[in-house]
């Protein structure tokens, strides 16, 4: 009976783990004919490229001021919340905070749509949203 319920509780925690990690790539979509790229890695950064800009991650500029640009998802939200975060290298003062929100269709292609002003957060997918494909699994440096 131990091994029994040990063996579940490792599935149940292997899945938990997955789960949790079911964000992290690199995903591709397409607005306006142009091609955007947004890398969810583990450590917690997000970056942006739009045709060869990049925005965000471990380290870019913005307003002449190195920045990095993080996440935050809360997956006990329906659709699933997901927070970025700009805060300025040197001090750590965020200086932006965009309000989104992500759906899963299948484990590689998920909705993101963050609203026309990007200190509220959208509802639903009625309005304006990218459909993302997962390009590649993104593991940390």
């Amino acid at each position: 009976m131990k091994t029994i319920i040990g063996f579940l509780t490792f599935l149940l925690t292997f899945q938990t783990i997955t789960n949790s990690d079911k964000h992290v790539g690199k995903w591709t979509g397409e607005e306006s004919g142009k091609i955007i790229s947004l890398t969810l890695d583990k450590e917690g950064f997000a970056t942006f490229e739009v045709e060869g800009q990049i925005l965000g991650g471990k380290s870019s500029e913005r307003k002449g001021t190195q920045v990095q640009m993080t996440y935050e998802i809360d997956s006990s939200q329906t659709p699933h919340f997901i927070d970025l975060i700009i805060t300025e290298k040197s001090t750590g003062n965020e200086q932006a905070r965009m309000l989104g929100i992500i759906e899963f269709i299948n484990i590689n292609k998920m909705k993101f749509a963050i609203g026309n002003n990007p200190n509220i957060r959208p509802n639903d997918f009625s309005e304006k949203f990218l459909l993302l494909e997962r390009s590649s699994i993104q593991e940390s440096d």
